[in-house]
């Protein structure tokens, strides 16, 4: 429970949030890329550390709370989740950043239920609870993110099972998702700084 609690406030964060940053700071970085030395590498770099140090401040917020009312202890296990929960937030920052370059702020209000909306989505494991060809077609939808993989992890560590494979498959379809995400950015702001 705690792990879906974190998951939510990193999603919020780094999606929702953080996209509507870089739309309120889009011009002054624009401005800041064509007039001094710094490039769109370091904008996406820098805003990306300082998402992740917040996405830890809520972790770890919420992993103090859960603490304090007895739910876990202190283990290897949790710093594993911690470190995947990051890890996935770095991830989202990615696609929250192109967001924010993409939509302007009236459209991140009205749209940002649907995102959360469809991070969870993703995140739901429909085939643990639920049959069908529809079940079996969100599955392997699902199998293209790195979420899926996450949710694997999760179990696999819970039931004392190997979970490196799984480790796996979240690297390699988080790079497949998100390197995408990177050359659309690149592209989308230098096509609005020449």
């Amino acid at each position: 429970m705690v792990t879906c609690a974190i998951l939510a406030g990193i999603a919020g964060n780094s999606l929702v949030t953080f996209a509507k940053s870089v739309n309120y700071t889009n011009d002054f970085y624009l401005l800041q890329i064509e007039t001094s030395p710094y490039s769109i590498k370091k904008w996406l770099s820098d805003d990306i550390l300082v998402q992740t140090i917040l996405n830890a401040v809520i972790s770890v917020a919420v992993l103090i709370f859960g603490m304090i009312l007895g739910d876990y202890g202190l283990s290897w296990n949790l710093l594993i989740v911690f470190c995947l929960l990051l890890y996935i937030g770095i991830y989202l920052s990615l696609f929250g950043f192109l967001i924010g370059q993409w939509l302007d702020v009236q459209t991140l209000d009205a749209t940002s239920f649907f995102l959360m909306f469809l991070v969870m989505f993703f995140l739901i494991p429909f085939h643990e609870f639920a049959s069908g060809k529809w079940i079996q077609l969100i599955t392997k939808v699902q199998q293209l993110f790195p979420f899926y993989y996450l949710y694997q992890i999760f179990t696999s560590k819970l039931l004392g099972q190997t979970w490196i494979i799984n480790l796996i498959w979240l690297v390699g379809t988080s790079l497949l998702t998100g390197v995408p995400a990177i050359i659309a950015i690149y592209y989308l702001l230098k096509k609005r700084i020449v």
